[in-house]
């Protein structure tokens, strides 16, 4: 039995939601790490919005969408060679 729920699927409230997500806990995760429990901090060149590095910013504004893109080019590719095969 197949899944109905596929990251290819995943429309634009959906990627909304991974983004929110996933830039609301780097904000929580960092702000933790750096201030409170002080696990590690930033160097003197690390770009910081509000305290927070740019850089795990960027990882989780940048990467959700161009994943979800790969995905669904691959789930594309795939189901275009099966079309092709007549299955």
């Amino acid at each position: 039995m197949r899944s109905t729920l596929r990251v290819g699927a995943l429309g634009a409230v959906g990627l909304l939601v991974v983004l929110v997500t996933g830039v609301g806990w780097t904000i929580w995760a960092e702000w933790n790490a750096v201030y409170i429990t002080r696990a590690w901090a930033y160097g003197p060149r690390m770009p910081t919005i509000a305290g927070i590095g740019v850089a795990p910013l960027l990882q989780w504004s940048v990467l959700p969408p161009v994943m979800l893109a790969v995905v669904r080019a691959s789930a594309n590719r795939r189901r275009n060679r099966a079309r092709s095969y007549g299955l």
